[in-house]
């Protein structure tokens, strides 16, 4: 197909801030995965689709339940108290209590909108 651009698994953004490899950077609608650490103002690559082991807040989560980002802590939690936190995607394995992390297949499912990403069926804002 002559206007196929790429299979769209990584988007190259310009860091505003400081970023360690594996943290969650926030990309207007969608979340990405740094693919490696990056300085505030270098162009770096964000993994945007899969699933990625993210630090999350403490509590159990189980699998399938929808997650959001804290920005403050840069953690998922699956308490979106008023509606204000971004879904990052949804839980692709249960989360125990004492668990630190948790496996969260990213951009991915939701309730308001879509993200259009490859391999995507369920919305996000």
């Amino acid at each position: 197909m002559k206007n196929y651009v790429s299979p769209g698994n990584a988007i190259t953004h310009k860091y505003t801030a400081d970023v360690a490899a594996g943290k969650m950077v926030d990309i207007g609608n969608i979340i990405g995965i740094a693919q490696s650490t990056g300085i505030s103002g270098m162009t770096g690559e964000l993994g945007v689709v899969g699933v990625y082991d993210l630090a999350a807040e403490s509590g159990p989560i189980l699998k399938g339940s929808q997650v959001y980002r804290v920005v403050a802590s840069n953690t998922i939690t699956s308490a979106d108290t008023g509606g204000l936190l971004q879904p990052v995607g949804i839980v692709w394995k249960d989360k125990a209590v004492a668990d630190l992390t948790a496996n969260v297949k990213i951009n991915f499912g939701g309730s308001k909108g879509t993200t259009g990403l490859s391999g995507d069926t369920g919305p996000l804002p």
